[in-house]
């Protein structure tokens, strides 16, 4: 079965919203080592200790990025939980072990968690606990969902923070890896990251904390990322070396086709776009799990339909010029405000 979900028109009666759409869902087959209980984890850990692999857990895990970065790295990970039902099920798809939807600002799901990491062997507990709180867009959002009286004032999921600390005391893991936006750590005059640090140290971990740009490290993107590692038994941390050149826009995805405002595939969430080869190592990279017999395809490479004169302000735009560059018959956004609304990527930067 395929969901399919249309948001409602943006601005309605304003003539100047554009329908969003949201693509069907695609139902997704677990991975071969998927397990469905704590017994089956468990089962799974000590088959894979047995054969040398180091077991690493993911919280708040999402869909998986952070899981696909640890077993690159090395690690297996074979626990991950989130509270995003349909991330759970991509992360279940993608990782072996036990993928599970519990919120973990319930005080029962955090000592749950715990037990199962201790039980499983886990090494290595990595997350990062929802940042919307900290990041600046979030408390933009926040306070005028406030205002307009949508949502409580205080946000709860600033609080899961601890929960990550509290699973980290239980299961005192040989390290700890947790990433967030760099404002976590100008929260309350650096409180949280302050008291994360003071509390890991207190329990036996080496610490380090940095704000790393990505780009430094092979990502084709301008973001900044907090970074925090705690090793037990006083093992030292080496930060990677950072990638010898930038991955450009172009060697990113100057592979893929050409695609117009509003264009679905046939086939739905089946569907997809013919695909040549890619170009670059980095596309390779990217490309390495595709299933040889999906080799010429890219799926999901859509975009939302957009109005006509957008359509147009987009194309006479060059790389580098910013929505104030415009012509003022292209622009019907105060510049005062939007001067960044629309930008064009430079092909040849980040």
């Amino acid at each position: 079965m395929k969901l399919v979900t249309e948001s409602t028109p943006k601005q309605q009666g304003s003539g100047y919203g554009v329908r969003l759409v949201r693509g069907p869902f695609v139902r997704l087959q677990p991975h071969r080592e998927h397990v469905l209980d704590e017994g089956g984890l468990k089962a799974l850990a000590e088959n894979l200790k047995s054969n040398g692999s180091r077991l690493a857990a993911d919280l708040f895990s999402g869909a998986g990025g952070l899981s696909l970065g640890l077993e690159q790295a090395g690690f297996r990970v074979i626990f991950g939980v989130d509270a995003d039902t349909n991330a759970i099920k991509t992360h279940a798809h993608q990782f072996g072990g036990l993928s599970v939807d519990w919120d973990l600002a319930e005080s029962e799901n955090v000592m749950r968690v715990a037990a199962l990491c201790r039980d499983a062997g886990i090494e290595l507990i990595a997350g990062g606990p929802p940042c919307q709180p900290f990041s600046r867009a979030g408390r933009s959002k926040i306070r005028h969902r406030v205002q307009l009286g949508l949502r409580d004032p205080y946000d709860e999921r600033r609080d899961l923070w601890r929960s990550f600390l509290e699973i980290i005391s239980e299961v005192l893991p040989k390290a700890v890896l947790m990433e967030n936006v760099p404002d976590m750590a100008l929260d309350r005059e650096m409180f949280i990251l302050r008291s994360m640090v003071e509390e890991l140290e207190q329990l036996g971990y080496s610490v380090q904390a940095r704000v790393v740009e990505a780009w430094r490290y092979g990502v084709p993107q301008l973001r900044q990322r907090l970074i925090l590692v705690a090793l037990q038994d006083g093992v030292e941390f080496h930060w990677p070396e950072e990638a010898q050149r930038q991955v450009t826009v172009g060697e990113a995805i100057g592979d893929l086709p050409v695609v117009e405002g509003g264009w679905r595939p046939e086939g739905g969430a089946e569907g997809w776009a013919d695909y040549d080869r890619p170009l670059t190592e980095f596309q390779t990279r990217m490309r390495s799990r595709v299933d040889p017999a999906d080799s010429h395809k890219v799926f999901d490479q859509i975009t939302r339909p957009v109005r006509e004169d957008d359509r147009a302000a987009f194309e006479s735009m060059t790389p580098g010029m910013k929505y104030t560059d415009l012509d003022a018959d292209h622009q019907r956004y105060r510049t005062d405000i939007f001067d960044d609304k629309y930008n064009r990527l430079d092909a040849n930067a980040l």
